[in-house]
């Protein structure tokens, strides 16, 4: 019998990355995403079409798994959807979950965090964790890969960063270095890593200084980093459409990394 992989969230920045390397390795994946538009056809990989709010569909998604990625766009109900698949996982026979959680801050801040995000990661971890499977947390930092998402607008039009952590500092990590490790802690050797949580980050932390100044060079034109304040901050996003716990999430880790709190780095990656 052929294992066959399971990636919830594969449209995502991380789950397109988990499943190039899977193709590459010849691992045969089942891809789960809610909009069928717009897939890369892979080979080894299955596009299926699901609904995570279904929670009966769910069984139907997972069923003939052995090994599942889960992770999904955060949402007030976000806990719950996880929480069912984690359960659906169970039943159908499902040997190992490795899961992507939120690694930002150490566990003493998480648990202090007056976060709807942070609130749920920490439910849904412990749901994994009593659930009675193999697991495999995962904690990353920010992404490198958001920058292009989130700061290309303002510096192709303004040649500007707006940001408002100081000069406080972050170890971003690459989507793709990532996806290599859960590819290890998911097909190449999950037996080494079950019951284990990893915080997972970049080599170097960096200010935004030093990213406008990376960017100025790449692009051989001046980007100036606009350290905002909190106020200030928090009236953008609000602009934006920003629903209020994501400004206030926004917020948060712009004061933590202001305070120096996300200026750490870990070897785990490598």
């Amino acid at each position: 019998m052929t294992d066959i992989i399971t990636v919830i969230g594969a449209k995502g920045k991380v789950g397109i990355e988990v499943l190039k390397q899977l193709s590459q390795q010849g691992i045969h994946c089942r891809a789960i995403t809610r909009d069928l538009k717009n897939t890369i056809p892979l080979p080894y990989v299955s596009w299926i079409g699901g609904d995570l709010t279904d929670t009966p569909g769910i069984i139907n998604l997972l069923a003939g798994s052995t090994r599942l990625f889960l992770n999904t766009d955060f949402s007030p109900a976000m806990a719950e959807i996880q929480e069912n698949v984690i359960r659906a996982a169970k039943e159908t026979g499902i040997k190992h979950i490795t899961y992507l959680s939120y690694g930002l801050l150490p566990d003493e801040v998480m648990q202090k965090a007056d976060s709807m995000v942070h609130k749920q990661h920490i439910q849904v971890e412990q749901a994994l964790i009593h659930a009675g499977l193999h697991w495999t947390i995962l904690r990353p930092s920010a992404f490198m890969q958001n920058w292009l998402l989130e700061l290309s607008p303002d510096i192709r039009n303004e040649r500007k960063i707006y940001e408002a952590p100081g000069d406080g500092k972050l170890s971003y990590i690459d989507t793709r270095d990532l996806a290599e490790v859960i590819v290890e802690t998911l097909s190449t050797h999950p037996e080494k890593h079950s019951h284990k949580i990893y915080e997972l980050t970049g080599s170097e932390p960096v200010s935004f200084y030093q990213i406008s100044d990376a960017i100025s060079h790449a692009i051989d034109d001046k980007v100036t980093y606009i350290a905002e304040t909190p106020e200030e901050s928090k009236k953008r996003f609000q602009k934006k459409g920003y629903p209020e716990w994501a400004v206030n999430l926004v917020l948060f880790f712009a004061q933590s990394q202001r305070e120096g709190k996300l200026a750490y780095t870990t070897s785990t990656t490598q």
